[in-house]
């Protein structure tokens, strides 16, 4: 075997101990350790209920399954409600294994996904590594194959999700892979400070994670014959959060990332221009909702200014990554 194939694997889990969405998880997890077979890999279900739920409810999804390799399940608590980039991070320090999977707990993990996305960070130059998301409600079964594409149109970053039926590419270069479930390698992951709290509590920090690796030179893959379902029937924090108030953070988090991102005068210069002509045509057109985003981002700026000191150094553009 490859001496990333021998690599210890370790599984973080970000939970609030929902019993249904683990039911949905924890199983294909537990599996493909036992597939894999090597003993010090581990899952790390880190609690982020701030009332200890995990505690109750994974062992009680772990009751039901057979195999030595549950007992490699292991639950710690974050103090309160911390969020998921904290969660994940915590499960990341607490881990032993050189290789990180993140995984969201309404991820089902399919046979040989693991392995392959393993094989996939054989090249020391790959920081991460993404399977392809199959959408739960693909009631056909052939496979709806959702696959991110990052671009900058008129100085706004915007996500295009292309989804495409059939065979999907064994392994291609990415701008991004979405935090649903993605391998990372462990130590280079705490180095960058895992996803950034500033894009708390969701939406664009695994964007924000795919750019700062490659902006140090370091490839970001998706890998076609690695494949999760993600359940998105399940209640989750996007049903919790009122419609607008998602939409605001999403904005906000838009303009967050461009402002991390900015790397040159020249690129500083061209968008502050563009804010500026947004911000006018927004009070002109009486377009309350978008100054509110633009204000709620300017309430942000000390953590974008910690954001680029930690880049120090940091060379390639945004252009350049995208």
């Amino acid at each position: 075997m490859s001496e990333v194939n021998n690599s210890t694997v370790s599984i973080v889990v970000p939970t609030l101990g929902d019993i249904e969405r683990l039911r949905v998880s924890l199983p294909t997890l537990v599996r493909a350790l036992e597939a894999r077979g090597f003993e010090p890999d581990e899952i790390v279900v880190v609690d982020d209920s701030g009332a200890d739920r995990a505690s109750t409810t994974v062992p009680e999804v772990l009751g039901s399954l057979d195999g030595s390799q549950k007992r490699s399940v292991h639950v710690v608590a974050t103090t309160g409600r911390a969020g998921f980039a904290a969660a994940v991070l915590k499960g990341a320090r607490r881990s032993r294994g050189s290789l990180l999977f993140i995984c969201q707990d309404d991820v089902e993990l399919t046979d040989g996904a693991l392995k392959a996305l393993t094989g996939a960070m054989r090249d020391e130059t790959v920081f991460a590594a993404g399977p392809m998301i199959v959408q739960s409600n693909d009631d056909e079964g052939a496979g709806e194959f959702v696959t991110p594409h990052l671009r900058l149109s008129d100085d706004r970053l915007e996500v295009r999700e292309a989804t495409t039926r059939g065979p999907a590419p064994d392994v291609e270069r990415a701008s991004f892979v979405p935090a649903t479930a993605l391998m990372v390698r462990r130590e280079t992951f705490i180095e960058l400070g895992g996803f950034d709290p500033l894009f708390a509590p969701f939406s664009w920090d695994d964007v924000d994670l795919g750019i700062s690796a490659r902006r140090r030179g370091l490839s970001v893959l998706r890998v076609g014959n690695a494949r999760v379902i993600h359940h998105t029937d399940l209640p989750s924090i996007w049903t919790e959060v009122d419609g607008e108030v998602a939409n605001a953070i999403v904005e906000r988090n838009r303009l967050l990332l461009r402002w991390k991102h900015l790397a040159t005068r020249a690129d500083a210069t061209e968008h502050l221009v563009s804010l500026w002509r947004q911000v006018l045509e927004a009070g002109l057109m009486g377009d309350r909702e978008t100054l509110e985003r633009v204000c709620l981002a300017f309430e942000s700026l000390s953590g974008v200014t910690a954001s680029r000191i930690k880049m120090a150094g940091v060379q390639r553009e945004l252009a350049d990554v995208l």
